[in-house]
């Protein structure tokens, strides 16, 4: 208890001492110097340019600007700003410290312009990395398509088929006033084997861009992995959303009123649609090597064996390992060759990849189990390979190291001589299928009674009908209850809607966005799911669309259902929906419902 005692007192001291000292210990290495400005800017806007130091105030003796400051006009600073940062886990302690100088300017004329500074540490000069400011030229607009645009960006568009591409879909504003956004459209990304690339949670526009010399805030709405699956001219079809923005009618006079309520005006939709985007897929050359599956990418070989000398009629188990970054679970793992003597078990794959911007990376594993049946000195010749590599446009073939397995005999068998057979699976044993005969001379007698059209043989006959009538009995028993319970699920899928959407009406009402939207979607999702007797798990667009097509529904009505589901994602997504989109969707929601418990029965 005292040990214990002394090392909480210690780790607590140990705290408060590198507390005191942190000034002191925090020079070991270069300091870290950093410059914060926006990229680009317009005419006559205020921005900030801020210096980030991890030192301490005190230590800084000067700081001298070296840019020519004609392009812009400083107006307030400089504000200082200090930081400090402790933290004590299992008896580690990091600690830092930082300081922040702060300058707000307003941009003068247009031009590109660097930030270029130093700094004087303890009596020695720092340079802080070279930033560049654009400006641009001010552009008075409104409400209209020059205002806010979006847009799907591709990082390729010509490419081979299997290589990847990101696709990255972008919003672009202006000044207007957003309020929400009110639906969405995605592509379907025909022709493409997709996969979403992980965002934030929320659309952040503070990212600024120029195009065509005009400023955008810009927000990415999500990114994809594209593999082309087929060669050709590809479309990316467009992207759709609907934006709520607050409109301020044009006023001869100001009222001096409107600064104290606030803009006074009406909420509109926008409906943006991005262009199209055409892919000019490439096929593989010709030539391709006996053992290329459709890898497309940059990948490595390895196999092993889990060991090397084994006893007759035990496992072994050997390893196909690709690793890389391409195609994942678009090719198949080679199949390695093994001596006739060997049973081989299918292969069990795994694979541990992850989706980024540069593609799927990771690797894939194939392992199967071998059972050798005799013994000797087994070579498993290596395994090849192949892949098309796209970036040097030529196919890559790769080889695995040969591996020797040693076999012992197995004590436990009366020989280890193999029997050759047509199939592996029946290799045998002689001192197991050939006994050694005896002809010694034998006495023969009939036998006194049989087993046949005894009463054990009819008894025994007659309990197997028994069990068989019981079993027959049983099945249709537990068919019928699970038959009752589908038909129950899916006369109560109503009734659980209706007070899943009571639920979302009461947070509509008060006002709370994110739960909303997550119970409007388990409404939904779990009323189709009762109805359609599938696992929630399981539903996808693609097989609700096809059982609702299979029992009459209309496609506008699945469309309807799909808007709804849509729209309940997409707010996940995005900064925040007004409380009219929130209402407009919840009766979407009630009528799609309505109309499709009309209709599947």
């Amino acid at each position: 208890m005292k040990t214990a005692f002394f090392m909480k007192l210690t780790k607590r001291y140990i705290g408060i001492i590198a507390c005191l000292l942190l000034p002191f210990g925090v020079y070991a290495q270069k300091p870290t110097l950093n410059i914060v400005v926006p990229n680009v800017v317009s005419v006559g806007e205020r921005f900030q340019i801020r210096f980030e130091l991890d030192v301490v105030r005190s230590d800084i003796a000067d700081l001298t600007i070296h840019s020519s400051l004609d392009n812009i006009n400083i107006i307030a600073g400089p504000g200082i700003y200090d930081n400090s940062n402790y933290t004590a886990i299992n008896g580690q302690v990091t600690s830092s410290v930082s300081t922040t100088i702060t300058y707000t300017a307003i941009a003068q004329k247009e031009g590109k312009m660097p930030v270029v500074a130093s700094v004087k540490i303890k009596g020695e000069k720092y340079d802080f990395p070279t930033k560049e400011i654009e400006i641009v030229k001010q552009a008075v607009g409104s409400a209209s398509g020059e205002d806010m645009f979006v847009k799907i960006i591709v990082d390729k568009t010509t490419l081979f088929k299997g290589e990847h591409l990101v696709a990255t879909i972008k919003l672009y504003i202006k000044d207007i006033d957003l309020r929400g956004f009110e639906g969405s459209k995605f592509p379907t990304f025909n022709g493409f084997y997709s996969q979403e690339l992980e965002t934030p949670t929320e659309i952040d526009l503070m990212h600024r861009e120029n195009v065509n010399g005009k400023v955008y805030n810009t927000g990415v709405i999500r990114k994809y992995l594209l593999y082309p699956q087929h060669n050709g001219v590809l479309k990316i079809e467009p992207f759709e959303i609907t934006l709520a923005i607050l409109v301020v009618p044009t006023r001869s006079s100001k009222s001096p009123f409107d600064d104290f309520f606030g803009p006074q005006g009406t909420i509109v939709s926008k409906r943006l649609v991005s262009s199209p985007v055409t892919i000019n897929v490439k096929d593989l050359p010709g030539g391709a090597p006996p053992s290329f599956t459709g890898a497309v990418g940059d990948f490595k070989l390895e196999t092993s064996l889990s060991k090397n000398d084994v006893v007759a009629n035990n496992a072994v188990t050997h390893t196909v390992k690709i690793t890389g970054t391409g195609n994942f679970k678009l090719f198949a793992i080679p199949k390695p060759s093994f001596p006739t003597d060997f049973e081989v078990y299918e292969p069990k794959t795994s694979d541990n990849i992850r989706n980024s911007a540069s593609g799927i990376a990771g690797s894939q594993t194939a392992e199967a189990t071998i059972i050798p049946r005799s013994a000797g000195i087994y070579t498993i010749r290596p395994t090849e390979f192949s892949y098309f590599n796209p970036g040097k446009g030529e196919y890559v073939t790769l080889g695995s190291k040969e591996h020797t397995l040693t076999v012992d005999r197995d004590s436990t068998s009366t020989t280890s001589i193999a029997v050759p057979t047509n199939r592996r699976q029946d290799i045998r044993y002689i001192g197991e299928d050939i006994r050694a005969n005896k002809f010694a001379p034998q006495s023969w007698r009939v036998a006194d009674n049989f087993f046949f059209r005894s009463m054990t043989y009819y008894s025994l006959y007659v309990l197997a009908l028994a069990l068989f009538v019981v079993a027959i009995f049983i099945l249709r028993e537990r068919a019928k209850r699970r038959n009752n319970a589908v038909q129950t699920r899916n006369r109560k899928a109503n009734a659980v809607a209706k007070k899943r959407l009571s639920v979302a009406g009461k947070l509509l009402k008060a006002g709370d966005i994110a739960c909303f939207y997550e119970e409007l979607l388990k409404a939904s999702w779990g009323y189709l799911s009762d109805k359609l007797n599938i696992p929630v798990a399981n539903l996808s667009r693609d097989n609700i669309r096809e059982a609702l097509s299979s029992k009459g529904v209309e496609e506008g009505d699945i469309d309807a259902f799909i808007a709804v589901v849509d729209e309940c994602e997409f707010a996940r997504y995005a900064q925040g929906t007004g409380h009219s989109e929130m209402e407009k969707v919840y009766n979407d929601a009630i009528n799609v419902i309505s109309k499709l418990e009309q209709k599947i029965r």
